[in-house]
């Protein structure tokens, strides 16, 4: 209760600023965030494997539909042979698994490899809290970080909301990156 009441409090400062400052949206958006969800990230570990993958299957699927490669099997599968724990941050809201995100650090940038949010959860701002850690961890090595996403997603929408700039296309995906 007293930390629904310290976000509750913080939001009202952020208003007053906004007002005389105009502070932008995106600060009073993240606040807003914690204060309606949940939500906290969790390392994930070896036993998660199979849950993520079934996350993974059940986001991408409208997805990979729409662009006529979804694959009941391969679209677990390709997760799996890549999986390493260390890089893996699970979203929980309410004890429940609702995302997950990966980030592997490369010697010039920040890779996000995979940001789900279970179908259940999503336009929750929960996907925008995950990018805003990544976007953390970008700026405190001094790094951009770049990503690809299928063509038909709608995570290309929410990309560029978030300031990634396209950078390059292929066959199935659009490539992105944010410099810090």
């Amino acid at each position: 209760m007293v930390a629904y009441l310290l976000i509750r409090f913080i939001i009202f400062v952020v208003r007053q600023i906004k007002k005389e400052h105009s502070l932008g949206q995106h600060l009073e958006h993240t606040i807003n965030l914690y204060a309606r969800t949940a939500m906290n990230f969790q390392a994930a570990t070896h036993a998660d494997a199979q849950a993520l993958a079934e996350l993974r299957a059940t986001s991408m699927k409208e997805s990979l539909v729409a662009i006529g490669r979804y694959d009941e099997s391969r679209v677990r599968e390709r997760f799996l042979q890549s999986f390493t724990p260390e890089d893996t941050t699970k979203i929980i809201v309410d004890e429940t698994l609702a995302g997950f995100f990966v980030v592997r650090l490369k010697a010039d940038h920040i890779y996000l490899d995979h940001l789900y949010i279970t179908p259940r959860f999503q336009g929750q701002q929960l996907g925008a809290g995950a990018l805003n850690k990544v976007f953390a961890i970008a700026q405190s090595k001094k790094l951009p970080v770049r990503l690809g996403a299928l063509k038909e997603s709608k995570a290309n929408e929410f990309y560029q909301r978030h300031g990634l700039k396209q950078t390059h296309k292929d066959e199935f995906d659009i490539y992105y990156e944010k410099s810090f």
